[in-house]
């Protein structure tokens, strides 16, 4: 027992920490704290993969690090596709930069300004409020805006951005409405 015990002591050292992470990283889901995703996993798997017991790697599945990655993958594919719907719909298919014009992104609640590359069809997303955007040109030359919510069962609007300026209102974050400007420039001007 104790040979048992020198030999597999680090193996048991090693799985301990690792769940103690995942335990950590559940306990955070909750909180603005992030955890320690995929590494209490790996600590588990490695573990019991150099033990005799190697089935029990599969342990370190209980880390939902592991089950996030496919589902980020997935749900970018999936507004990706939103997107690309609506677009149909208003036949615009081709994108394209303009090295002149910026986009600037404005939250006034939280004083945050951003200024992004302007890039037709590009998705652009903010997290707090939580809101999707792109700016899109039709074969005739009309610029739309294509906003997203992010409110489950909503749909895209489609509004029009000829003046260059476009405001949303009632976008909600941390229990209180918010605001986003969204205005085209030129960077000469």
């Amino acid at each position: 027992m104790k040979e048992f015990l020198l030999h597999y002591s680090p193996n048991f050292i090693v799985v301990a920490l690792g769940v103690l992470l995942v335990i950590i990283s559940y306990m955070t889901i909750n909180t603005k704290s992030s955890g320690v995703w995929l590494f209490g996993g790996f600590l588990i798997a490695v573990g019991f993969l150099t033990s005799p017991w190697k089935w029990l790697a599969l342990l370190g599945l209980t880390d939902l690090g592991y089950w996030m990655i496919p589902y980020e993958y997935f749900e970018e594919w999936l507004i990706n596709r939103k997107f690309k719907k609506e677009h149909k719909k208003y036949d615009i298919t081709a994108s394209s930069i303009s090295e002149e014009k910026r986009i600037f992104v404005r939250v006034p609640e939280t004083n945050e300004k951003l200024e992004l590359r302007y890039v037709t069809n590009e998705i652009y997303r903010l997290n707090v409020p939580k809101f999707r955007f792109t700016v899109s040109i039709d074969k005739e030359g009309k610029q739309y805006v294509f906003a997203d919510r992010c409110v489950k069962g909503s749909k895209i609007e489609v509004l029009p951005f000829d003046g260059g300026y476009i405001r949303f209102d009632g976008l909600r974050a941390a229990d209180k409405d918010m605001t986003v400007e969204i205005e085209v420039k030129n960077i000469s001007e």
